[in-house]
């Protein structure tokens, strides 16, 4: 079983692929919490494949992601932004308090954006600001696993380009990027429209109420697809690193994987 979890709103929506008798799988649920996932489905996974930063640097810029802008090209580029530093990160856990609560809201991202900018010399964007919650969500998740190995962080539309074999993709909230991109899906699920339509309700578990977009539903997928094919073909797995490789404070790897054909 693999799977691939991608951000849906307040939520979480995760593709899980797997080979059922020889014939490849679908479906996918979406969570409020990583934990409900990992309870009903983490005894039979082999690998997890989460768009969120892990690994965190507690100085300089993370090398992964300026290789991630750089391979998205100028265009593209603003796909992925710079996550927060550690200390940034740190810095808004302690802020979980009751002198958090008293700050404004200026001066809380004033807090934590001083650590980031000492540490990066960037300062925190509106969207890497954002999902600062959700990084220390996910950090917290991952961390809690027996094996943090079988965790790791990619970029949906880098996975996408190498298992593609594309430089680049139509807007993924366009028709036509929708078809690009369901037609590298299909190079990896031959019949994957077909099977969807047929298999209908029975590969959705959401949220009463809430669904999922398409995209998120296709970028969960090609990470599941991805992290099949890193178990399934070793040698494809690429490690975008620092240079040396590093690990976090908490012991994270700083880095962002993808499969290649």
């Amino acid at each position: 079983m693999y799977i691939g979890v991608d951000g849906a709103q307040s939520q979480w929506v995760a593709a899980i692929a797997d080979r059922v008798q020889g014939v490849q799988t679908i479906r996918y649920v979406q969570v409020a919490q990583l934990e409900e996932l990992w309870a009903e489905y983490g005894a039979g996974c082999r690998k997890l494949l989460i768009d969120m930063p892990l690994g965190l640097r507690a100085s300089g810029k993370r090398s992964s992601e300026e290789q991630v802008m750089e391979l998205l090209g100028p265009v593209n580029k603003k796909r992925c932004f710079h996550s927060p530093s550690y200390h940034a990160l740190k810095e808004w856990q302690r802020l979980q308090t009751d002198e958090g609560s008293r700050l404004s809201p200026r001066e809380r991202y004033d807090a934590i954006n001083g650590p980031n900018v000492r540490d990066t010399g960037l300062k925190l964007t509106p969207p890497g600001y954002a999902l600062v919650p959700r990084i220390a969500n996910v950090r917290e998740f991952v961390l809690s696993l027996p094996d943090r190995a079988l965790a790791s962080e990619a970029h949906p539309e880098i996975c996408f380009m190498a298992l593609g074999n594309r430089d680049s993709f139509s807007s993924k909230h366009r028709l036509p990027g929708i078809f690009e991109r369901l037609a590298v899906i299909e190079k990896h699920f031959p019949n994957y429209i077909d099977y969807m339509a047929k298999s209908g309700s029975l590969v959705w578990n959401g949220a009463a109420g809430v669904s999922a977009k398409l995209d998120d539903l296709l970028d969960a997928t090609i990470l599941a697809l991805t992290a099949q094919r890193i178990v399934e073909h070793p040698d494809s797995l690429v490690r975008l690193t620092e240079d040396p490789p590093e690990d976090d404070p908490t012991g994270l790897p700083v880095e962002i994987v993808y499969a290649k054909l």
